[in-house]
């Protein structure tokens, strides 16, 4: 966490307090569709017009799934503007009861887990994510996803400064916070070590080959929130630079893998500390032969 105590940084906000916080239920793949669909239209429009600066959304469990959307408001006479888009295009489905729950809450942010003085460059990298996982469930289907999520924590991992040595270290090192919940027993391993080498050609890629088109589009606009987050890091509190990150890409996973993200999550970091650990040994031998 963070030590941050000098500046008063608003923690929790009621609606029309700078943020809108809403809660819709509904099955898992409508609201996929919806997300992709009318919302991603509307944020469009509404950044557009200057009525948000930010948007984000998460997938939730409890115990009934829904998603959960956060709106930050550029100027608070904006309240009622951007709740009119919203109603339009969700009273009807509430009607019909595609959606059988909407609620309004406060936002609270969550400080201790990002810090007070980087919440605000957490929330915009997080805009710049939800509207690219957004873009990409438009426009790819499901087997792309997991490509796209190991390019993307490969892209973090550059852009938090990581060598390949830290790469395999923070990927070992999830992977044993995840066997709290998920044993990863001898018939796992080979189950997952089978899988692993159909797909190794294609992870190998995903991590070594220049940037695809989807992660250019993807860096256009958070390589700057991410420069400045770790710039706070530096100045404020080095140690707390990975537990920061683990939960930037958790979140990513979330938005961009519609079900099982937890599960789908350690599975990635498995594939990911493999193909590192392969291309880290093949990086030293290559250097010890040119000696």
């Amino acid at each position: 966490m963070l030590k941050t105590n000098k500046i008063e940084i608003p923690e929790k906000f009621l609606l029309g307090q700078e943020w809108i916080y809403i809660k819709i239920y509904s099955g898992q793949i409508t609201l996929d569709k919806f997300l992709c669909t009318e919302l991603l239209e509307m944020v469009y429009e509404i950044s557009h017009n200057k009525l948000i600066d930010k948007f984000f959304f998460i997938r939730y469990k409890d115990p009934e799934y829904h998603i959960r959307l956060r709106f930050h408001l550029t100027a608070q006479q904006h309240l009622n503007k951007v709740m009119d888009k919203i109603n339009r295009i969700i009273s009807s489905k509430v009607t019909d009861k595609v959606f059988w729950k909407v609620a309004i809450e406060p936002y609270e942010r969550e400080m201790d887990r990002y810090g007070r003085y980087s919440i605000n460059l957490v929330e915009q990298i997080f805009h710049n994510d939800s509207v690219n996982c957004l873009e990409v469930i438009k426009n790819q289907n499901f087997n792309i996803r997991w490509l796209f999520s190991i390019e993307i924590c490969d892209f973090f991992f550059n852009n938090f400064n990581f060598n390949i040595e830290q790469k395999i270290l923070f990927c070992r090192k999830t992977i044993v916070s995840f066997q709290e919940d998920y044993q990863l027993d001898k018939s796992t391993k080979i189950a997952l070590d089978i899988k692993y080498r159909k797909y190794e050609s294609d992870i190998t890629k995903a991590l070594t080959s220049p940037e695809s088109l989807l992660i250019e589009n993807y860096a256009k606009n958070i390589k700057e929130p991410c420069f400045k987050l770790n710039g706070l890091i530096d100045f404020y509190d080095k140690g707390s630079r990975a537990s920061i990150l683990a939960s930037i890409i958790h979140m990513h996973f979330n938005r961009l893998l519609i079900s099982d993200q937890r599960i789908k999550e350690f599975i990635i970091y498995y594939f990911m500390e493999k193909a590192y650990s392969s291309i880290s040994a093949r990086k030293k031998i290559h250097e010890r032969q040119t000696i």
